[in-house]
């Protein structure tokens, strides 16, 4: 088998046997878990003293819904999960005014029936928020509403960053 000259007896050379089998599915099984917590992309959600990370798919999308603090009309803004970030590739409002798009260097702009809706391609490696009650923003992810103030708290700065859960676990292992 294994040995030739097992010295100590066959019940010696079992235990080596068992012993080297053992090691070797123990590294397969550290090597498949290291792989699929690598391979797998969140949506890190990050605050000064909390951060939560959100699974997300390449291709799934998701929102940040807020008032908007001049006009006080709502606000929503449409994300997809791209490979290499965040694309913004949709935004909703009601009114026009102070702040809200209007080149058409901004995107394919169109007028609904609840409102107006930009058509652009904006890649965002991260986005940065600071959330305030007058806003009012909220996540939404996979129909679960976040509602960052109340996660966050008042004026606190918030990062919204696409990363792999392996490279999320290590930087808040490391804070």
């Amino acid at each position: 088998m294994f040995f030739k000259n097992c010295e100590g007896g066959q019940g010696f050379c079992s235990s080596l046997i068992f012993i080297k089998i053992f090691f070797l599915v123990l590294l397969v099984a550290i090597g498949a878990i290291f792989w699929y917590i690598h391979s797998r992309l969140v949506l890190a959600v990050t605050g000064k003293q909390y951060s939560q990370a959100l699974p997300v798919e390449v291709g799934e999308e998701w929102q940040i819904v807020f008032t908007h603090s001049v006009e006080r009309t709502p606000w929503k803004e449409y994300y997809r999960v791209e490979d290499d970030g965040n694309l913004l590739y949709k935004t909703r409002f009601q009114s026009l005014g102070w702040g809200y798009p209007y080149s058409p260097s901004d995107g394919e702009f169109h007028a609904t029936k609840d409102g107006f809706e930009l058509l652009m391609s904006r890649k965002y490696p991260v986005i940065n928020l600071r959330v305030a009650p007058e806003a009012s923003p909220v996540l939404i992810h996979r129909g679960t509403k976040y509602n960052l103030c109340e996660i966050y708290g008042d004026r606190e700065a918030v990062e919204v960053r696409l990363t792999n859960r392996l490279e999320y676990i290590i930087t808040h292992l490391t804070k």
